[in-house]
């Protein structure tokens, strides 16, 4: 099973957007130096509104310098995402759009969304490794005025399984079963199950000894598993087990020994205050890095003291 909580999935949605008027006025100009990464017209259309009053069109240019900078620390600092994380998103990126992979790949702006991916991700590092020397820590006040304002319960669905997980099985003593036969094998086990109402805690006197399996009770919340996968324990009834399950490769059985909701709304609200803080924390800390790099606007029209 894979646990996705860590996994800051990035939904990432692409427009083409721009800003009517910006084209004739610059025409592919350098707009900004950032030490030695310019900020062109270009980069502004491709980033732009569709609202293109003077003060969105400033914090749109201030929004690209400050990300010059962090390119600029994500460099310095040799920060990259891992291939798999990026082959994660992607798959996910083209499932959300009902693409396969290849034909997200070859889509003509697929460069431009990679860049993009990469750069959300390694912000995400780079914000992670600024944060660890933040001190922050979160008042009681500041909770009870939370859930004064949004005095909402939230709940967290859990299951308790009992996760049996056949990792191989030997039939023939000349070799090990096939994929098929293994789930045969489990259809079985199942079968056995049922008619003869064993106990979940005499399921593995219906394995073979000559089978190599783990067998393990746990916890599930929603929140750390695919959503189809837990669609799937919906389905399965307190006292129940599934049929047969291919999971990371691995035949299982699954059985429900228990459901319930579990009250988390503390818990949602200090996170919700942690991860203001700390945005608060990584954007008081770029404004402070601008001191550090070399910035000059060339359109006086940007320039925030004009």
């Amino acid at each position: 099973m894979r646990n996705l909580t860590f996994f800051f999935k990035a939904i990432l949605i692409f427009k083409l957007a721009f800003i009517s008027g910006m084209a004739s006025a610059f025409k592919d100009s350098i707009i900004a130096v950032v030490e030695n990464e310019v900020i062109t017209s270009n980069e502004l259309l491709e980033t732009g509104k569709k609202n293109t009053s003077s003060s969105d069109v400033k914090q749109i240019l201030d929004n690209e310098i400050d990300k010059k900078i962090i390119l600029l620390e994500i460099k310095k600092r040799n920060i990259e995402p891992s291939k798999e994380v990026i082959n994660l998103a992607l798959n996910d990126l083209a499932k959300i759009n009902g693409l396969s992979l290849n034909a997200l790949i070859n889509l003509p702006n697929f460069d431009f969304t990679l860049k993009e991916l990469k750069f959300n991700f390694s912000r995400e590092i780079l914000k992670k490794e600024i944060i660890q020397s933040a001190n922050i820590e979160i008042q009681d006040s500041e909770v009870l005025a939370s859930l004064s304002e949004n005095p909402k319960k939230i709940y967290d669905d859990r299951v308790l399984v009992n996760q049996l997980k056949l990792k191989s099985l030997t039939i023939d003593p000349e070799k090990e079963a096939n994929s098929e036969e293994i789930k045969s094998y489990l259809l079985d086990v199942v079968q056995k199950f049922k008619t003869q109402k064993t106990s979940i805690n005499d399921l593995n006197t219906l394995i073979s000894s000559e089978s190599k399996y783990i067998n393990q009770t746990l916890w599930i919340a929603r929140q750390d598993v695919p959503s189809q996968f837990y669609e799937f324990l919906d389905k399965i009834p307190v006292g129940e087990i599934s049929e047969p399950i291919l999971l990371d490769g691995v035949w299982t059985l699954i059985f429900v020994k228990d459901k319930f909701k579990k009250d988390i709304t503390l818990s949602i609200v200090k996170s919700n205050i942690k991860k203001l803080k700390e945005a608060a924390f990584f954007n008081n800390w770029l404004k402070e890095s601008r001191e550090n790099y070399y910035i000059k606007i060339f359109n006086k029209k940007f320039d925030a003291k004009s």
